[in-house]
C-alpha cells in the first residue's frame, strides 16, 4: 500500500526559502515577475514510474531517481503517494612543481627525460564542480585542439542541463559561472596540458568531461552519470574528481546521496575531497549521563572575529537512536564576549523558544514574514533582526536515527545591538543517549565562557559525501610552505609546515568506513589555471596569488596558486588516470585498494590523524597495478579448471583446483609480496580465516606441473 513521501530537512528548508523569497520579492519589487527555480532532488521510491509530471527526471538507478522540481512545488512531493523519501541536500561548498616531485609523479609521467612515461592518453577524466572555463590554453593540445569532449552546464533556472559535444559548442557556452574559477584550477591540476608554462597537470593527454554549475547533491550525481556514460560510449576507462564537500549529514553512509554514490563507484573511480574543515569549531559529540542530559551551545559566524551577529547557516543534530529529543532556540546577552548573568543553575537570562509539542517543524521569524508561515507554529523574533530561524525534526527513515536541523537566516538591523546578543540552541535527551552535532561552513559553535555550554571541535570534520563505501577520500599535505608570487618575494605562510598535513585538512573515523581520508596528496600553494572569463570580469581578482601570466596570440592566460583538499583530490584523480592508461582493465575497487596499499607512511608528525592512511605514491601504485595486470593476463588451463574458493563452517577457506592434487599454493598481496607459501599434496587445502580482508593473488601448482593464478577476495 502506498504512503506519502517524506521530505528531508534540506527539502523543507528549500520550501521555506521559497516562501521568504516570494515575500521579499512582493515587498521590494511588487511588479517583478516570479522567477522559477528548479531544486535538484534525490527520490527513493518503489514506484519510479508513478512520479508526477512536475518531477523532471535526470537519472535513475534501481529505486533511486535524480530529478529537478520547481521550488514552488517541493511541498507537493510530500503529498504524493510514492512510498518514498525525498532528499534535496544542503547546497555543497567548494573545497606544481614541488607537488609532483614529492608524490613521485616524475617517475611515471611522460616527459623529455622519460619519453616512455604516461600522460593519461586513452582515459576520460571528469569533474563535477563550479567555474570551469574551457577557453584556457591549459585545455588545448599541442596542435591547438580542444581536449574537452563534453560540457554539461547546470543552472537552477532550467529543469535540465545544457549539454555540448562539439568544440565550437563547448567554447561558445564558455564558463558555467563567471564569478568562479574553482573548477578551472581543479581541472588544470588533474589534466592541464600547457607544458610550456611548466604548470601542466598530471594527466595531460586525457580527454576531459566537465559537469559544472550549481552545487547540489543530485546534480553532482547526475554529472557523474554523464561522465561515465561518455567514457562508456568512447570505450575508455574513466576517473572522476569532485572537489566538493558537505559537512552536515549523519556521517554513516545512509543518505540517498551515499547510496547512489556507492553504485556509481562500481563503474568509475571517484575521488572526493576530504574537506577543509579541520580547524573550525563546527562539531560536538556528547553522551548524556545521569542528570547531565542537556547539550547547549551558541552559534557565531565563522571567520574573522567570529561575530555573533547575523548567523547564516545550519546546525544538524543527530542522535544514535530514534529516542525522543527536544530542541529549543535561545538568545542570550553578551558582555565583553562572554555570556552575561548565568546563575548557579546554569540558566542564562534572555529569550527562549521551545519546540511546540508534537510539532515536526516550526519557525521563529519577524512579524512581516509571519504570514508566509501560516500553519507552521510561528513564533516572533525580537526587534532589531530580519529573517527567520527554521527548525525541523524527524526520525530519518534510512537509518532510524532522530535528526533535528536548525537553519539560521538572520540579519542584524539594529547596529546598537552588535556584539551584545548571541543565538544558541539546547537539546534535551535521555540518559545514555549520544548526540552528534555538525554545522555548515559559515557557522562555528561556541561556549562564550558559559560553563554550562559546550565548545565545538573539529573531530569527524570529514566530508559526509565520503561516508559510504565507494569513493576515494583525499586529504591534503604540504609540499610547499610558501605562495610562489610573481610580483613579490615568496611569502611563507606561518600556518604551513613543510611535509606535514595541512592544518585545514578534514579527517575522521566513521563507523561506516573507518579511517578517513584514504590518502593525502599535495594541497598547499598549488599553481594552476585561472578562468579567462573570470579574469576578464575581475581583472584584479586573486592578483595577490598570481604566479605567472602567459601571453599567447595577444591573450593573457593567468596561473595562480591556491590551497585546499580541492587541490589534492584532482592530484590523485590525475594519477589514477596514469595508472588506467597503463592498465585499462583496473576496476574501481582495485584502484582504491592500490591507492591505500601503496601509500607512503609519514615520517613527520606521524600521529596526526589528518594523514589518514598515508601519502600518495604514484610510482608504487603503478608498480602494483602492473603486477596485478600481469596476474590478470596469466593463462588458466581449461583442462585443470579454475581455482575455487569456498568458506568452510569453521571460517577457514577451502581451495581446490579441478579435483587435481595440489602440490603447492602461494598467496600474494596486491603489492606482489608473497605472504604465504606451502607444500600441500592434496586435492583440497585450507587458508586460515585470520588473513586480513582484501584482494589477493592465489597461485596453485598441481602434480603435473600445471599452474594457475587467480584474483581472490577475502
Amino acid at each position: 500500500m502506498s504512503s506519502a513521501a517524506t521530505l528531508d530537512p534540506a527539502a523543507r528548508i528549500a520550501k521555506v526559502k521559497a516562501k521568504v523569497e516570494n515575500s521579499v520579492r512582493n515587498r521590494t519589487h511588487a511588479h517583478a515577475p516570479e522567477s522559477t527555480k528548479y531544486i535538484p532532488v534525490i527520490i527513493k521510491t518503489q514506484n519510479p514510474d508513478a512520479l508526477p509530471d512536475f518531477v523532471n527526471q535526470l537519472q535513475r538507478r534501481g529505486n533511486l531517481v535524480i530529478a529537478t522540481v520547481d521550488q514552488s512545488r517541493l511541498g507537493d512531493l510530500g503529498d504524493i503517494e510514492i512510498s518514498g523519501r525525498v532528499e534535496a541536500g544542503l547546497q555543497a561548498v567548494k573545497v606544481m612543481d614541488l607537488a609532483r616531485q614529492t608524490s613521485n609523479i616524475p617517475l611515471v609521467r611522460k616527459s623529455e627525460s622519460l619519453p616512455e612515461g604516461l600522460s593519461g592518453n586513452g582515459v576520460v577524466v571528469g569533474l563535477c564542480d563550479i567555474g570551469f572555463d574551457p577557453n584556457h590554453i591549459n585545455f588545448f593540445d599541442h596542435e591547438g585542439r580542444l581536449r574537452v569532449g563534453k560540457s554539461v552546464v547546470y543552472n537552477l533556472a532550467n529543469p535540465y542541463p545544457t549539454i555540448s559535444l562539439t568544440p565550437d559548442g563547448i567554447l561558445a557556452n564558455g564558463i558555467d559561472n563567471t564569478d568562479e574559477s574553482h573548477a578551472t584550477h581543479v581541472a588544470g591540476i588533474m589534466a592541464g596540458s600547457d607544458d610550456a608554462s611548466g604548470f601542466q597537470g598530471i594527466a595531460s593527454s586525457s580527454e576531459i568531461v566537465s559537469c559544472c554549475g550549481d552545487l547540489y547533491d543530485a546534480l553532482l550525481l547526475d554529472g557523474c552519470e554523464r561522465i561515465i556514460e561518455y567514457a562508456r560510449e568512447k570505450g575508455k576507462p574513466s576517473v572522476i574528481n569532485m572537489s566538493i564537500a558537505d559537512y552536515t549529514g549523519p556521517h554513516d553512509g545512509t543518505t540517498l546521496f551515499n547510496q547512489y554514490m556507492k553504485m556509481l563507484c562500481e563503474d568509475a573511480s571517484i575521488c572526493i575531497s576530504a574537506g577543509n574543515d579541520a580547524y573550525r569549531d563546527g562539531h560536538i559529540l556528547k553522551t548524556f549521563s545521569g542528570s547531565d542530559t542537556r547539550l547547549k551551545s551558541y552559534v557565531a559566524k565563522f571567520g574573522g572575529n567570529q561575530s555573533p551577529d547575523s548567523p547564516q547557516g545550519a546546525v544538524d543534530i543527530w542522535s544514535r537512536s530514534d529516542k525522543p529529543l527536544t530542541a529549543a532556540v535561545t538568545i542570550s546577552a553578551l558582555t565583553d564576549g562572554k555570556i552575561s548573568g548565568a546563575d548557579d543553575k546554569n540558566e542564562t537570562p534572555g529569550m527562549r523558544w521551545d519546540a511546540p509539542e508534537g510539532s515536526s517543524e516550526w519557525v521563529i521569524t519577524t512579524s512581516d514574514l509571519a504570514p508566509e508561515f501560516e500553519g507552521m507554529n510561528t513564533q516572533l523574533l525580537p526587534e532589531g533582526y530580519d529573517g527567520y530561524i527554521y527548525v525541523t525534526a524527524e526520525v530519518n527513515p534510512e537509518n532510524h536515527r532522530r535528526n533535528i536541523t536548525i537553519q539560521y537566516d538572520l540579519l542584524l538591523t539594529d547596529n546598537s545591538k552588535s556584539g551584545t546578543q548571541v543565538f544558541g540552541f539546547e537539546i534535551q535527551g535521555e540518559d545514555g543517549e549520544t548526540v552528534e552535532v555538525y554545522s555548515t561552513e559559515g557557522i562555528c559553535l561556541k561556549d562564550y565562557a558559559d560553563s554550562s555550554a559546550t565548545q565545538g571541535d573539529y573531530i569527524n570534520s570529514v566530508n559526509d559525501f565520503c561516508a559510504a563505501e565507494g569513493p576515494i577520500c583525499v586529504g591534503a599535505w604540504q609540499s610547499r610552505d610558501y605562495g610562489p608570487n610573481y610580483q613579490m618575494p615568496d611569502w611563507h605562510n606561518p600556518l604551513f609546515k613543510l611535509n606535514e598535513p595541512c592544518y585545514f585538512s578534514s579527517f575522521g573515523t566513521l563507523e561506516s568506513v573507518g579511517v578517513l581520508p584514504h590518502v593525502t596528496a599535495p594541497g598547499a600553494c598549488i599553481v594552476s589555471s585561472l578562468s579567462p572569463a573570470y579574469h576578464a570580469l575581475h581583472p584584479e581578482g586573486k592578483r595577490g596569488r598570481w604566479h605567472d601570466v602567459r601571453v599567447v596570440d595577444g591573450k593573457e592566460y593567468v596561473y595562480w596558486y591556491c590551497e585546499g583538499t580541492s587541490m589534492s583530490s584532482p592530484f590523485v584523480a590525475g594519477t589514477i588516470a596514469l595508472w588506467l592508461e597503463a592498465v585499462p582493465s583496473l576496476t574501481p575497487a582495485q584502484i582504491k585498494e592500490i591507492v591505500i596499499a601503496s601509500a607512503q607512511q609519514p615520517t613527520l608528525d606521524t600521529d596526526n590523524p589528518r594523514w589518514g592512511c598515508g601519502l600518495l605514491d604514484a610510482k608504487a601504485g603503478l608498480d602494483m597495478a602492473r603486477r596485478l595486470a600481469g596476474v590478470n593476463n596469466a593463462e588458466i588451463s581449461k583442462d585443470h579448471g579454475e581455482i575455487t574458493l569456498v568458506k568452510g563452517p569453521d571460517g577457514n577457506w577451502a581451495v581446490s583446483f579441478g579435483g587435481k592434487e595440489i602440490n603447492q599454493i602461494q598467496l600474494y598481496d596486491v603489492a606482489g609480496r608473497c605472504i604465504l607459501s606451502c607444500e600441500v599434496n592434496a586435492t583440497i587445502c585450507w587458508l586460515e580465516s585470520a588473513l586480513p580482508s582484501g584482494l589477493y593473488i592465489l597461485t596453485a601448482t598441481v602434480s603435473d606441473g600445471m599452474q594457475s593464478s587467480q584474483k581472490i577476495r577475502i
